[in-house]
């Protein structure tokens, strides 16, 4: 009886008093490891009675083990479908969301249940393969994209030098060179994003250097238009030369010299203000007033309107004249209820080729007056 006595208490622990509607799973398996080598512990017996017992453990054994492989069968269909499900986040195209939910797999893999030890190993293997894809590949993504932001800073940046060189340019190759601003603020723009860290202030750089570049520009062409009215003012001086000599009935020869001179000058202008070289053609072919005193008085009255509109000083000689101009153009305003239209040099200019000859010494001073507002005019803006 005493050597029965294991064997009866085996079959009551775990198999008869266990909860099976909450099953510990680790218990029964450890249970029916132990059941076994406590078994084989208590032999030999009695061959009559040792038969019954073991085909009762046998069947006892086969139950449970019945019960674990189901138990097993269940827990390798979860950790199956938890491998399908993280193998699935893989190619997810939301990697942060990817990255939570593979977390919330690990969280329930630790749950999904017993399974064979070897079978274990594979299915775990397997998993964290597929966990660590979806991690790698949100590192990946963050180095790309890390690199992406650096490659478009570097691009931003060097767009930004490209218009800081432009702006400091001047002349034909400030133009030349304005010429690809559009294309410059097209490749700014299509950046698609830039490190926040840096991108207010590479886009204010941007900016500042564009609006240079157009005020650079700006101020290139009110430089270049005047020196083309310079060119033409020192070819108008040959064209007095000329109708001054010619007013005082100079010889022939002179005369000729004077004229050819007039023309060099007016073939080697180049760009010259629109109708600019015609007006001045038409004084060389039409003398106009031979009066120098009227001419020298229309002279002046054009250099004090330019001093005024360009707010330049006038000659002491002159303020009277000024001062009068000035009180005559404020007297028409009023009677047409309202400022004067402002006055433009190119008008100016204008009228000052339709001007007749005057003394050489004279007209040498009041052009280089003339010349000074038109100066101001290149450099203003």
């Amino acid at each position: 009886r005493s050597t029965l006595f294991p064997y009866t208490t085996l079959f009551r622990s775990p198999y008869r008093s266990h909860n099976w509607e909450e099953p510990e799973w680790h218990t029964v398996i450890t249970a029916v490891r132990e059941a076994k080598q406590l078994w084989r512990q208590h032999s030999p017996v009695d061959a009559t009675q040792g038969e019954a017992l073991q085909r009762s453990f046998n069947e006892l054994m086969a139950t449970l083990h019945s019960r674990i492989d189901a138990e097993y069968a269940r827990n390798v269909k979860a950790r199956g479908s938890l491998i399908e499900r993280a193998r699935g986040l893989v190619t997810s195209s939301d990697s942060r969301k990817a990255i939570e939910e593979a977390k919330e797999l690990q969280e329930k893999w630790k749950s999904a249940g017993v399974v064979p030890r070897d079978e274990d190993r594979r299915l775990w293997e397997e998993f964290r393969r597929q966990c660590d894809a979806v991690f790698q590949k949100r590192q990946q993504e963050f180095a790309s994209r890390t690199a992406a932001l650096d490659t478009n800073r570097s691009r931003a940046s060097d767009l930004c030098e490209e218009l800081e060189r432009i702006a400091g340019q001047s002349d034909q190759e400030l133009l030349e060179n304005a010429k690809k601003l559009p294309e410059l603020r097209l490749a700014f723009d299509s950046i698609e994003e830039l490190p926040k860290s840096s991108a207010r202030q590479l886009q204010d750089r941007f900016e500042r250097a564009f609006e240079r570049c157009k005020r650079a520009v700006s101020r290139q062409h009110a430089r270049d238009a005047e020196y083309a009215w310079m060119g033409l003012l020192d070819a108008a001086s040959h064209v007095q030369a000329y109708r001054l000599a010619l007013a005082r009935h100079a010889e022939a020869t002179e005369l000729d010299v004077l004229r050819q001179a007039a023309e060099d000058h007016m073939a080697n202008i180049g760009q010259s203000p629109k109708g600019g070289l015609d007006a001045l053609k038409r004084a060389l072919e039409h003398p106009g007033n031979n009066d120098p005193a009227t001419n020298e008085s229309a002279l002046r009255t054009l250099c004090i309107r330019a001093e005024i509109l360009m707010d330049a000083p006038t000659p002491a000689e002159d303020h009277a004249l000024r001062r009068e101009y000035q009180l005559r153009r404020l007297m028409e305003s009023m009677g047409q209820g309202g400022t004067a239209e402002r006055e433009q040099l190119d008008t100016l200019a204008f009228e000052w080729l339709g001007v007749g000859p005057t003394e050489e010494a004279t007209y040498v001073r009041l052009v280089e007056r003339f010349k000074e507002c038109r100066r101001r005019a290149g450099t203003s803006g």
